[in-house]
């Protein structure tokens, strides 16, 4: 739930409540052992941190999409690295 109302959050341009919401979800996923959703929660709430341009989202979401690729990858879950190679790559991320 918390990740759906995130996404709602992100779509509607409340970045801090999105943020806020995909940290729960990513907590929560983490306890449970939810691998692939966790993964591209990671992969979302760095969308949401890069958008946002605070200081220091930059670094989080990098550490967000290297983690979330990482998992991807050893899980075989080719959308959800191609999903995070796109954000990183998104051309009016900061520098």
């Amino acid at each position: 739930v918390a990740w759906l109302r995130a996404g709602l959050a992100a779509c509607t341009g409340n970045l801090e409540e999105a943020i806020e919401r995909y940290r729960r979800a990513e907590e929560f996923e983490a306890t449970q052992g939810a691998h692939a959703l966790l993964a591209r929660t990671r992969v979302d709430l760095a969308d949401v941190l890069l958008r946002r341009a605070n200081p220091g989202d930059d670094a989080d979401a990098e550490r967000l999409l290297t983690q979330a690729e990482t998992e991807a990858a050893r899980m075989g879950a080719g959308l959800i690295e191609q999903r995070a190679r796109r954000v990183r790559e998104r051309p009016q991320r900061r520098q």
